[in-house]
């Protein structure tokens, strides 16, 4: 994908695991941009073929349980970063507001 297309759009968020990231790491079609990053869109993917499976044996009962763990640690990461820029963007702004003390 050419980022050129998208003029000045150089990231954007994803919004299956709220994480910003190159445009990049997005599939586009035509002029529009997926609203999920591959890597989400790869595990969705991953995890439709799983369920779609009318039995599971013990080999993809054991995938199944190893890309929710995967899927857990990815969204617990996610959430991790977000509450790290909330608390910095509160702290910012307080640092802001508080009277220089000589």
């Amino acid at each position: 994908m050419k980022i050129e297309n998208y003029g000045f759009l150089t990231h954007r968020d994803c919004t299956k695991c709220l994480v910003a990231k190159n445009i990049d790491e997005f599939y586009s079609k035509g002029s529009r941009i997926d609203s999920w990053c591959k890597s989400c869109k790869k595990t969705k993917r991953r995890a439709s073929y799983i369920v779609g499976k009318n039995s599971l044996n013990k080999a993809e009962l054991k995938r199944l349980k190893s890309f929710v763990r995967e899927l857990i640690t990815q969204e617990l990461s996610s959430l991790n970063k977000l509450n790290s820029e909330i608390s910095d963007f509160i702290n910012s702004a307080l640092n802001k507001t508080r009277p220089n003390s000589i």
